[in-house]
């Protein structure tokens, strides 16, 4: 085959590859393939050409028939082109149909938008309006209401004053008509004792033929309650005037239970608490007046002079100077600490508050764990303030006297070891005294008489006196015996003589060991086997070693809320509240609970 007709079949394979390109793109676009339609016609014709030329050449024979097969199959695919090319017409008028059913349908919602807008704007307006009117219904409304309540607020005063006023001329004449009656039976029961026999009256309760009941409500439990019962039954079976009747009562909201039963008349004669707790019921005149009874008619023979001097004037440090409650064991805070794990840090026992923290951060360092804690934030807060050289209370003028700088520095010294955490402020428990004994906490101011609840876990322990101060000495001895309330002079009398032998030496003592407390008296004091009993038990030591340093209180009314507020103040400091915005709200509340206010 010669080089010409080489190039000349190669150039025909080229246009049929051409064709077939041009066929794959036939459905895009109408005028390309008319165009490529054409030219292939073009392209075709020449090739029919050059092989008619070269149907003389016998040697291309072969070459030229299947060249021949490839032409007639690519003109058959050109005319299977030609007729496709009526789809992209039909293509191109789908999409003029289409354009022009979009712009229909474009009209049809332009056209109800509009409507509905219009619909809205007349709906928006009528709703707009009848909101206007509900309004005006709703002022109308409230200013009826309020004429209303007004009227009836008037009318209601003036029918309060008329059955008040009824109400007290009643009240008036029924105490009239009660003086009359109390007078009648006075005469009466004095009538009565001329004529019956001496020996069926009491000389100490005024009842006739019976016994009178003295209730003492308690929360005590174990040994206490155990001893206290003891007493109680050993006293009724002494005499035949009075029956002392012990009931247990709930600790949880014991205070408020008593106050709220005394003040209905329907309470107990005597409970066990501290004088703080007696002032505030002072005031209101529920409380007896023991001076009458112990001091002036000596029932209670050489009270006063077997006293310590402070512990006297806090029974008898009321404001109206008379004694309201009787001391019958001192307890105080003592300091409870892990001595193996000091023996191992080389720590000496703490005798200022300097001392306690050093020993608190070097046992946080060691241990990863709080070095003291204290039972009693008041009683704290009350150290720190009184050994500072602050006052407390200003009993003439009713108000706090530690307004000041040394109890600022006192909270921001507690609140600050806290934050550090090598002091702590709440127990795991109810007690510090489990944690202490768990080994989580190293060392815990507490009362002394919490020492049988100490079981260490793994250590050994021993107790210290607390601080008294450096140059002001001061310790807060705990002082708790009965209260007696108001219930008439022949209980008040029957709860003395209970009183009394409740506290001679011998029963003294007994309550002493149930109550892991010291006595205050001086006769208990000289009885050899209260000597032995205080010198086996280190707690009563240490705090014994102190009570040469014990301040009275005042016992007045609001002094039970000062020490809520003492506490209330080291827990915000604590929690990382400032120490004289604290301060200055507690002085404000506890001088508005001093006056009553």
């Amino acid at each position: 085959m010669g080089k010409g007709a080489k190039v000349l079949i190669w150039i025909l394979v080229l246009a049929v590859i051409g064709l077939g390109i041009g066929l794959v793109v036939v459905y895009q676009d109408t005028d390309k393939i008319k165009g490529d339609l054409s030219k292939a016609q073009t392209e075709l014709k020449a090739a029919q050409d050059a092989l008619s030329e070269m149907e003389g050449d016998t040697k291309l024979a072969d070459e030229l028939e299947a060249v021949k097969a490839d032409l007639a199959a690519a003109q058959e695919a050109l005319s299977a082109a030609e007729a496709d090319s009526t789809i992209a017409e039909e293509l191109a008028e789908v999409k003029a149909e289409l354009e022009r059913v979009k712009a229909e349908v474009a009209d049809d919602v332009a056209a109800a938008l509009a409507n509905a807008k219009t619909e809205w704007d007349t709906a928006k307006a009528e709703l707009e309006n009848e909101l206007t009117n509900v309004k005006a219904e709703l002022q109308k409304a409230k200013d009826d209401v309020a004429s209303g309540i007004a009227d009836g607020v008037a009318a209601a005063q003036a029918d309060w004053d008329k059955v008040k006023a009824a109400l007290e001329a009643e009240l008036s004449e029924a105490k009239a008509e009660l003086e009359k009656t109390k007078a009648d039976l006075a005469d009466a029961l004095k009538a009565l004792e001329e004529k019956v026999d001496p020996a069926l009256t009491t000389s100490t309760t005024g009842v006739v033929g019976e016994k009178t009941e003295v209730v003492i409500w308690h929360t005590f439990t174990n040994a206490q309650d155990a001893m206290l019962n003891e007493i109680a039954e050993a006293f009724n079976a002494s005499q035949d005037a009075v029956t002392v009747n012990v009931q247990s009562q709930p600790y949880q909201g014991f205070l408020d239970n008593v106050y709220s039963a005394v003040a209905g008349g329907v309470g107990p004669d005597i409970i066990f608490d501290y004088a703080s707790t007696a002032a505030n019921y002072v005031s209101e005149g529920l409380v007896a007046d023991l001076t009458k009874y112990i001091i002036e008619e000596n029932m209670i023979p050489g009270f006063e002079a077997s006293l310590p001097a402070g512990v006297f004037a806090e029974a008898n440090g009321f404001v109206d100077g008379r004694m309201h409650a009787i001391p019958a064991v001192t307890t105080g805070p003592i300091l409870f600490y892990n001595k193996t794990l000091y023996e191992e840090l080389g720590l000496s026992i703490p005798t200022t508050w300097a001392d306690y923290e050093a020993n608190a951060k070097a046992i946080l360092e060691a241990k990863e764990m709080p070095g003291y804690a204290v039972d009693s934030l008041t009683d704290q807060m009350q150290m720190l303030i009184l050994q500072g050289g602050s006052g407390y209370i200003d009993v003439a003028n009713q108000k706090v006297l530690f307004d000041n700088d040394i109890t600022i520095g006192a909270l921001n010294w507690l609140g600050g070891g806290v934050q550090a955490g090598y002091f702590a402020l709440v127990p795991s428990t109810d007690y510090w005294s489990n944690d202490f004994s768990a080994g989580i906490v190293g060392s815990y101011i507490g009362s002394c008489a919490g020492i049988p609840y100490i079981v260490p876990d793994g250590f050994e322990f021993d107790v210290a006196p607390a601080p008294v101060g450096e140059d002001v000495k001061w310790f807060p001895a705990w002082n708790r015996g009965p209260i007696v309330f108001a219930t008439g002079e022949a209980k008040e009398r029957s709860a003395v003589e209970f009183i009394a032998y409740f506290l001679n030496p011998e029963n003294n003592l007994k309550w002493c060991k149930a109550m892991i407390a010291l006595s205050p008296y001086a006769g208990t004091n000289a009885l050899q086997e209260y000597k032995e009993f205080v010198a086996e038990n280190p707690a009563l030591a240490a705090v014994e070693a102190n009570l040469p340093y014990a301040g009275a209180l005042p016992s007045i009314r609001g002094a039970y809320e000062v020490r809520n507020e003492l506490r209330k103040m080291a827990t915000l400091v604590a929690g990382g509240a400032d120490a004289a915005d604290v301060l200055a709200d507690a002085v404000e509340a506890s001088n508005e609970a001093l006056q009553g206010k």
